[in-house]
């Protein structure tokens, strides 16, 4: 028979004391989520972007138009860093080729695998910090339908240089197949930026008891100068995509929360084993426990 700690009898009513320690006791880790149903999830985030970006041709004048109000803002506001950011890396080939790189890849490579690492080393943070991801992209997505925008290397009259495209870089969607696949017109709010930033804000959750877990928040940082000095964010879309995370960490607490108290069937069946075993102590209550005499 199981010892009880006198500390969780103290507190349990008289008869339901295997039910409070099942309530009170440790619970055990969560497993990982099977993998297939993550997959899905990539999956139909993909299929629903692609859906959104059919419709991109359709919309170029009212992006640009967009653009045009964002960077107009700026300029009012003296925010419009992206313009000398972009004539300067414009001027720097080899500069332009590493930042162009890493613009293009480093979005896609360092966010899946802090999405692995989570998924197979920390099973129990990953499903809320998936859930945010998740939520992330659905707010973005929403965005882009609502709101398109022209990047600034688009806009007439400015001169912003399209670095990536220039360069060539590896990787680069603004060039070859993959930009038939790409939406140009995709530039609020930033997802680059949103990427970046939950997968500092991850690691970081992970590893916040150690010294060095701020170190990772120079990954959003340097994405934030990589897509101003490419001519592909306004300074306003890294506001956003900052706004977007911290919008979907809420949703995703308060979806977390509210899945705790759904009635789901894994739940529903240790209810249901809970209440059996209170009626049981109930009609054969247990004989009260004896505190040890103070020394």
């Amino acid at each position: 028979m199981a010892v009880i700690p006198l500390d969780v009898a103290a507190r349990c009513p008289d008869g339901d004391i295997p039910l409070c320690r099942l309530e009170d006791g440790p619970r055990p880790p969560r497993r990982r989520p099977p993998w297939y149903l993550e997959v899905l999830i990539v999956v139909w985030l993909g299929w629903a972007y692609d859906q959104i970006s059919n419709f991109a041709p359709l919309r170029e004048n009212v992006a640009i138009g967009h653009g045009l109000d964002i960077i107009g803002l700026e300029r009012v506001l003296r925010l419009d860093l992206e313009v000398p950011l972009d004539r300067w890396l414009s001027a720097h080939y080899s500069i332009g080729l590493w930042v162009s790189t890493y613009y293009d890849n480093a979005h896609f490579v360092v966010t899946f695998a802090v999405i692995g690492w989570l998924f197979w080393r920390h099973p129990e943070p990953y499903r809320s910090l998936r859930t945010s991801l998740v939520v992330v992209n659905l707010i973005g997505f929403v965005g882009f339908w609502l709101y398109p925008t022209a990047p600034p290397r688009l806009l007439p009259g400015y001169h912003i240089a399209d670095v990536v495209a220039v360069t060539g870089a590896f990787g680069s969607s603004h060039s070859g197949d993959l930009a038939d696949h790409a939406n140009e017109l995709a530039a609020m709010p930033s997802l680059h930026i949103a990427w970046a930033a939950w997968s500092a804000l991850a690691v970081w959750r992970v590893l916040r008891p150690r010294r060095f877990a701020l170190v990772v928040f120079a990954y959003p940082l340097a994405t934030t100068l990589a897509v101003l000095a490419t001519g592909n964010h306004y300074f306003l879309d890294v506001v956003a995509g900052i706004a977007t995370l911290a919008l979907a960490d809420v949703g995703a607490r308060l979806l977390g929360r509210l899945g705790c108290r759904l009635p789901l069937p894994g739940r529903l069946k240790r209810r249901r084993a809970k209440l059996r075993l209170r009626a049981v102590n109930r009609a054969q209550p247990n004989p009260p426990l004896s505190r040890p005499a103070p020394p």
